[in-house]
């Protein structure tokens, strides 16, 4: 990998983000070119943003707690994520 150029991809995103009021929870997709060295297939991957407080600040999930420990994490930590092989 060393002094290799791996460009961004493409990314699709929603116009207006699920924990904004919007009524898609799949925040993104990405159109991956694969890599045919490492025997990795041309693909879309597919991620959800919305399940987790990445921010920790209450912007996805409200932090309603009076302990200020608690309250200043953000808690769930995970997204799904696919990967759908293009023909």
């Amino acid at each position: 990998m060393k002094g290799r150029f791996i460009p961004n991809p493409l990314q699709i995103t929603t116009l207006l983000k699920y924990w904004l009021g919007g009524q898609d929870p799949l925040g993104s997709m990405y159109n991956n070119a694969g890599d045919k060295e490492r025997d990795i297939p041309a693909h879309w991957h597919y991620v959800s943003f919305g399940l987790s407080g990445l921010h920790g600040d209450g912007r996805v999930h409200s932090l309603n707690n009076d302990n200020a420990e608690i309250s200043s994490r953000s808690g769930i930590r995970f997204e799904l994520t696919f990967r759908l092989e293009k023909n």
